[in-house]
């Protein structure tokens, strides 16, 4: 390749690596944002927008770590709060999937009315 296209590539690279799809507004970031890496560890006691950007764990920031209290069964609702075995964590709240008419088998799984919940399954013969 001629340094000059090899230059034009990686000028290109770098000027589009900071936007998410065409058209998204929501997912660009400004160029103090852009610095930013997130993984799971992201601290964010220091920075709490690092806990919204685009590929963070949560929106939430939980003992220096970006987390989400609607989903996370170590910091569900609130932070440090922990679901009990086999509890999981739905929007917030410590459910029993095996149980609850509401959750039954997973999250906003709403059994019909009048029937229960099985072993996660709406009306268990």
């Amino acid at each position: 390749m001629r340094p000059s296209v090899l230059t034009m590539s990686c000028l290109v690279i770098c000027l589009t690596a900071n936007y998410g799809p065409e058209g998204d507004q929501y997912y660009r970031r400004s160029r103090l944002l852009s610095g930013y890496s997130v993984d799971s560890k992201t601290s964010c006691t220091a920075n709490p927008v690092a806990c919204r950007l685009r590929g963070s764990p949560g929106p939430d920031c939980c003992g220096n770590t970006c987390v989400n209290l609607l989903s996370d069964g170590e910091n569900c609702g609130r932070c440090r709060h922990r679901c009990r075995y086999p509890q999981s964590c739905c929007g917030g709240e410590c459910v029993d999937l095996s149980r609850n008419w509401k959750h039954c088998g997973r999250c906003y799984n709403k059994c019909n009315r009048g029937d229960s919940c099985s072993y996660g399954m709406c009306n268990y013969a």
